[in-house]
């Protein structure tokens, strides 16, 4: 975390910490900050409450919904290749030998 950064020097430590691969999250006012503009347009979220607790609302939210699509993906293939699935007298040759 880093904290107290003024205004002027956001941009760049942005660029510091997406450069080193991590993922940045700013959190602040940002009224009458011209880097704070910047900030909201390259964002993937904008929190525009003034409750801090959201932020942890929405990566929990992030994180059941990529759960959920992670099961999507395991699901369809293991129902469809289950034997129960297959067509009668198209079962492989080699399940009753």
């Amino acid at each position: 975390m880093i904290a107290e950064v003024l205004p002027d020097e956001k941009s760049a430590v942005i660029a510091q910490l997406q450069a080193e691969g991590k993922l940045v999250a700013i959190m602040g006012g940002g009224v009458n900050d011209a880097p704070a503009d910047v900030a909201v347009e390259t964002a993937d979220i904008v929190l525009v409450e003034n409750d801090r607790r959201e932020a942890v609302d929405v990566i929990r939210l992030a994180q059941a919904a990529r759960r959920e699509m992670i099961q999507n993906l395991w699901w369809p293939p293991a129902i469809t290749s289950s034997p129960s699935r297959w067509p009668r007298g198209h079962w492989p040759r080699r399940a009753f030998s």
